[in-house]
């Protein structure tokens, strides 16, 4: 398969990446039942991808092709169980007998049930992004059922093969078996989907060769491949757009890298930074305004003023002195609001200048009289906070803020946290494992 054919925001990036693309092509040709209907398959899905870039850009990869890739890491560790029992039939001869139909019956369940819901989801919202109908990939993954993203898609998708496998009656059969919805028979399985109430009723019947459903089975798999494929060539195809935009950058890191890739980004970005406090061409001075200057044009970028920074060498300790900022001091809320705003500051610091101070105050320049705030937060509470395990409110908790420097004892209710996030679909950062006792 030539990946390189659906390359299109950057095509002269596609051959500084054959290693990629190479393995993404592995990929292709290990899952594809045949290398014929997949590129079948791979050729709609992308150039429903396009589509949808063209028609807002950064909705496309901001709120769907980002969205859609945190949802499906949260089907990983099923797809993985899955698509090992998948391969193993694959690999070996089927001897059909009762059993093996209610394994594959199962098989096809497992599918349909646990990997195929958000993999539609991102069909949906380009067809919606299409349309200007697109609100969220909250909206577009949980607002229809599966059953109503298919005819959704299909209403759109004139003579379109995506779905192959799928069937509705299957689907709510193997779903609501219990005793009479499935029936096996030598050769074939029968599925009913069975009306009930009290006066139940068979509304509708399909017949299907042993063979058969599992070839629906692979058609499905064939779909799933085909959305993987296309997601993979988009991400490098835009991975030079997504890196170099300070919003999309921020926005993967903050939400789809996984763990091992913000580990190895924070090593780049400090090995980055090493480079220049290890020049011995350069003074000490020479290092900390460069950095201090690097400092300032992040917090120009966040609208974050500051007004100096201070470098205590011996305490270990980075100072930066902003300007106060009017508050109503009986809130309590806005008193938290500014301690935010402030531990920001630290946040920006932190790379940059946490190889040599351990600890990072910011206070607030005020004349006397004033009531002003201050947050010391420490290099290693900042440094999880930077490799996505510790969350802000560990930094409310771990640090110290201080109103008219004394400390606030500010107090985070973990628990009642935990609570709203379970309850929640918006996407939270986690924080540190915290006795719940």
């Amino acid at each position: 398969m030539n990946l390189r054919n659906y390359f299109k925001l950057t095509p002269h990036t596609a051959n500084a990446i054959t290693d990629s693309l190479e393995e993404v092509n592995k990929q292709a040709l290990e899952n594809f039942t045949t290398t014929e209907n997949g590129e079948l398959l791979l050729r709609e899905v992308m150039h429903l991808f396009h589509e949808a870039y063209d028609a807002d850009s950064r909705v496309f990869i901001k709120e769907i092709f980002f969205e859609n890739q945190i949802a499906l890491r949260l089907i990983k560790d099923h797809e993985e169980e899955i698509f090992e029992k998948i391969d193993f039939t694959k690999a070996n001869q089927v001897n059909w007998n009762r059993r093996t139909q209610i394994q594959i019956v199962n098989l096809y369940r497992n599918v349909v049930a646990d990997l195929y819901d958000p993999y539609l989801s991102i069909i949906v919202a380009c067809l919606k992004l299409k349309e200007g109908l697109f609100e969220s990939f909250v909206q577009a993954n949980l607002g229809f059922s599966e059953r109503d993203k298919i005819n959704f898609a299909l209403a759109r998708l004139k003579g379109t093969t995506l779905f192959a496998g799928y069937n509705p009656i299957i689907r709510n059969a193997v779903s609501h078996s219990g005793t009479d919805s499935v029936v096996y028979e030598e050769n074939q399985i029968i599925f009913r989907n069975i009306k009930r109430s009290s006066k139940p009723e068979i509304t509708g019947i399909v017949e299907v060769k042993n063979e058969d459903l599992l070839g629906y089975i692979y058609s499905m798999v064939d779909f799933m491949t085909a959305v993987a494929i296309a997601i993979n060539i988009f991400g490098l195809d835009a991975v030079d757009l997504i890196t170099t935009d300070e919003e999309l950058s921020g926005y993967f890191l903050s939400g789809v890298a996984d763990a091992d890739t913000i580990v190895r980004l924070r090593e780049r970005k400090i090995s980055h930074y090493e480079s220049t406090w290890s020049d011995t061409a350069l003074s000490e001075k020479e290092k900390l305004d460069h950095f201090a200057g690097i400092f300032s044009d992040h917090c120009q970028k966040r609208n974050l003023p500051a007004i100096k920074l201070l470098f205590k060498e011996k305490m270990s300790i980075v100072v930066i002195d902003v300007p106060v900022k009017e508050i109503a001091h009986q809130s309590e809320q806005e008193v938290i609001n500014r301690a935010v705003e402030l531990i920001k500051y630290t946040v920006i610091a932190e790379p940059l200048f946490g190889s040599r101070f351990r600890s990072f105050l910011v206070r607030e320049e005020v004349e006397d009289g004033q009531d002003s705030y201050q947050v010391w937060i420490q290099g290693a509470d900042l440094k999880d906070y930077d490799l996505q395990t510790a969350n802000i409110y560990d930094l409310l908790y771990d640090g110290n803020i201080y109103k008219n420097e004394k400390d606030l004892n500010i107090q985070v209710d973990f628990s009642a946290l935990e609570e709203i996030s379970l309850r929640s679909l918006s996407r939270v950062r986690k924080g540190r494992l915290r006795d719940k006792s």
